[in-house]
């Protein structure tokens, strides 16, 4: 099964729907012309099918059984047929007019093809048409985001040519979700890159890259918002280009799909952030969760937090010293006790709380004008008074002491004194008495 990337070229003429999808495409599976159907009132009885496709050797549905009567998207082929040109009235090929349907998971479709038909560009309408030689289609992910696809090949079973399909793998984004907030200074920056790696059975989960050179990886980049809803098939790579909803399944391509029989692959969405100073925070995580059945969300998950509070800051008192010839030379004395001052300044901290519910600061920020508060004076006087000289008194005798006892003599003479008084005292009263 050959395949191709398919890119949408405008025209400025045709139909509305070259307007909008004329292309340039590749033949993705060739059967072999029928003959010309020819019925007797000049109309074709064929028919273009669209069924799920079924296994020989796996039971079952290439689709999901629990969304039978689902939207499936649309789904847009054109086919190769022999006709006769109204125009030059010659039989000749042509490529027919785009067939665009909207599909349901698990259902099958009959198209019945008329009588007369339009070419691709609208410029001829074409008569005695034959049976289908080729089909060629494609899913432009942002104009028929389906999620069917299949190999154009043409499986004839009686007067029906069927085209057989799978189911894709389900490339939605079906929300974003912010729970906490963001920095001020990162909006603008939420840039996020979105990417699969694909399990298959039996294989280790790996990078889902593709082996065409031109577009060698699978990944589209968005603004991250929360409530957002978007196809991966419609986002722009990083340098801007949508080559992803151009993409057509194929081996050794992108086989954006999935086999559902025994779930054949596995798709897992992964989301990171391409700014590194974001991708390096540590209070910020994306969290995916979804299948590539349901679709997907992405939630943007901050642990960041702000608080205002008064930033305060001490402001110094200066010290003033003065002489002071009253106070003796060496001393000193506070006459004006100095008094802190302050600045005080809204602010704005942003934090986060670590595992252990310590708080991380990440940022400071003013968040109003400084309130100032002065700062008062200490005065501290010191003396330069000299003190006098001290001189011993000239009156003022020093007693002797005795140098053997250490008595003073003062003493001793004194206690003399009294003794002889004491004594005199005495002898006085006894010649009285005598």
């Amino acid at each position: 099964m050959n395949s191709v990337i398919v890119k949408v070229m405008p025209r400025k003429f045709g139909g509305i729907l070259v307007t909008l999808l004329a292309l340039t495409l590749t033949a993705m599976g060739i059967v072999a012309a029928g003959p010309t159907a020819s019925a007797a009132d000049g109309e074709t009885n064929t028919f273009i099918g669209l069924r799920w496709r079924t296994y020989a050797d796996t039971p079952g549905e290439a689709c999901n059984p629990e969304q039978r009567g689902k939207p499936a998207g649309k789904i847009a082929f054109y086919l190769t047929f022999e006709g006769k040109s109204q125009k030059t009235g010659k039989t000749e090929n042509f490529k027919s007019k785009y067939f665009i349907k909207k599909i349901n998971y698990c259902e099958e479709m009959k198209i019945p093809l008329g009588k007369e038909m339009k070419n691709i560009r609208g410029t001829d309408t074409y008569t005695d048409i034959s049976e289908p030689k080729q089909v060629h289609w494609y899913v432009d992910g942002e104009a028929f985001p389906a999620r069917a696809n299949g190999p154009a090949t043409l499986k004839k079973e009686g007067d029906i040519y069927w085209i057989s399909l799978v189911q894709q793998a389900n490339q939605d984004v079906n929300n974003t979700k912010l729970t906490g907030m963001i920095a001020p200074w990162h909006e603008g920056k939420l840039q996020v890159a979105a990417s699969y790696d694909v399990q298959e059975q039996g294989k280790a989960r790996k990078h889902y890259d593709s082996e065409n050179t031109s577009v060698p990886h699978f990944e589209g980049v968005f603004d991250f918002e929360a409530g957002k809803k978007f196809s991966m098939l419609t986002l722009p790579d990083r340098e801007g280009e949508k080559v992803l909803q151009w993409l057509t399944p194929a081996t050794g391509r992108f086989e954006i799909w999935n086999e559902y029989v025994g779930k054949d692959k596995e798709f897992f969405l992964k989301a990171q952030f391409l700014d590194p100073e974001v991708a390096a925070a540590p209070y910020y995580k994306l969290n995916v969760t979804g299948n590539d059945l349901d679709g997907w969300e992405i939630e943007l998950v901050s642990k960041l937090q702000k608080k205002e509070y008064q930033a305060k800051k001490a402001v110094p008192f200066k010290i003033e010293r003065r002489a002071n010839a009253k106070l003796a030379k060496g001393t000193e004395q506070i006459v004006q006790q100095g008094v802190m001052g302050a600045e005080v300044t809204p602010t704005l901290r942003y934090f986060y709380l670590a595992d252990n519910g310590a708080e991380q600061l990440v940022k400071d920020e003013a968040n109003g004008d400084t309130v100032k508060t002065a700062p008062k004076t200490q005065i501290v006087e010191y003396g330069t008074a000299e003190k006098p000289a001290v001189r011993p008194n000239k009156t003022e005798k020093t007693a002797p002491r005795l140098e053997e006892t250490g008595v003073n003599s003062w003493s001793v003479l004194a206690a003399s004194i009294t003794s002889l008084a004491a004594g005199s005292v005495l002898l006085l009263a006894r010649r009285r008495n005598g």
